[in-house]
């Protein structure tokens, strides 16, 4: 069972900080309408959208992984550890690229799909291309230590829009040190920055850490709605 979280984007209710303590979340899979192991459709609603990378025209210089001089978009957090996490956005053409499409790899088979690097790597590639998402990474220590996908996809009703989180992640070796929640407010900030009306996510129903990292985020369940999906092709 998977329930969605929303969470608002009014401003008058951001939050500045960022917790630099440990986070009961280990990984969940927003991102999936389907349980671990079998296609992660897209949500209808969000497979026409096209999510326009972060702006970084206020960015400013700072180190990043392998040496190479990159802007920071974020907060630093230091964790219990004492190193700084920086939240960056990341497109196709970044050179922090192929590190993040590794763990997105690992994030795969982590639930249950087959390791395929390259097939990754491309997918990857040709979303953030093709503006179909947009991603921040989550650097410690110049490694790219987790990541974070959203899309943006019309509020109709409202004439507005409205932003998803569809994928996150961190990998083991850095879970409990607060970079989940690191990312989940700098993409929060980003969309109330870009007027967002709200801010949405899945996730499974009984992902006690999960749901507990998103509440104390922000986040609330949505009730009264029920997600229908329909595969349109064969299952790998």
């Amino acid at each position: 069972m998977w329930t969605k979280w929303s969470c608002s984007a009014d401003a008058t209710t951001a939050s500045s900080t960022t917790p630099t303590g440990p986070s009961p979340w280990s990984t969940a899979n927003p991102g999936s309408t389907h349980p671990p192991g079998s296609p992660g459709a897209e949500d209808p609603a969000a497979t026409s959208s096209t999510a326009s990378p972060p702006n970084r025209a206020r960015a400013r210089s700072t180190a990043g992984p392998r040496g190479f001089r990159r802007r920071h978009a974020g907060p630093a957090s230091g964790g219990h550890t004492g190193k700084v996490t920086t939240i960056v956005p990341i497109d196709a053409a970044d050179p922090a690229f192929d590190q993040v499409a590794e763990l997105f790899d690992d994030y795969r088979a982590h639930y249950g799909r087959a390791s395929s690097p390259e097939a990754t790597r491309s997918w990857l590639h040709a979303q953030l291309t093709q503006r179909r998402m947009a991603a921040r990474a989550a650097i410690r220590a110049d490694q790219v230590c987790g990541f974070l996908t959203t899309t943006i996809m019309p509020a109709s009703l409202m004439l507005g829009t409205a932003w998803s989180i569809r994928d996150l992640y961190v990998v083991p070796r850095d879970r409990r040190r607060g970079i989940a929640r690191a990312l989940l407010d700098h993409v929060v900030r980003e969309a109330r920055a870009a007027g967002a009306l709200r801010v949405s996510l899945q996730t499974e129903t009984d992902n006690l850490p999960a749901r507990t990292l998103y509440t104390e985020a922000g986040f609330q369940p949505v009730t009264g709605l029920e997600l229908l999906t329909l595969e349109s092709a064969p299952r790998p």
